[in-house]
């Protein structure tokens, strides 16, 4: 690490379908260990529309998948926008995500 910490809003959702779990966390390096913290954390719902497409799209086609995950991106990134907002986030280092989960 060349910096002494970050700050990290990291986000999850999966298969489980109860919504996209988003945390700010703090990762510091202390007396050479590694340490965390957790400042906020939440799990946001899926819209009904969402619900319903995510329920389904283990049986997409290729092309079906590759349009869905370009329309999920994009709200997600609304999605991870209102919780840096509502939390009043600055000086973040990185959001990181792994995308949705939808075939293990």
């Amino acid at each position: 690490m060349s910096k002494q910490s970050y700050t990290v809003v990291g986000v999850m959702s999966g298969t489980s379908l109860d919504g996209i779990d988003l945390a700010r966390l703090i990762f510091s390096i202390e007396n050479g260990n590694c340490r965390f913290e957790i400042l906020e954390c939440e799990t946001v719902a899926y819209p009904i529309a969402w619900l319903n497409k995510l329920k389904v799209a283990v049986d997409f086609s290729s092309k079906e998948l590759t349009t869905l995950n370009l329309a999920y991106t994009e709200y997600l990134g609304f999605v991870i926008k209102k919780f840096i907002e509502k939390h009043c986030i600055v000086g973040l280092d990185a959001v990181c995500s792994h995308g949705h989960t939808i075939l293990h």
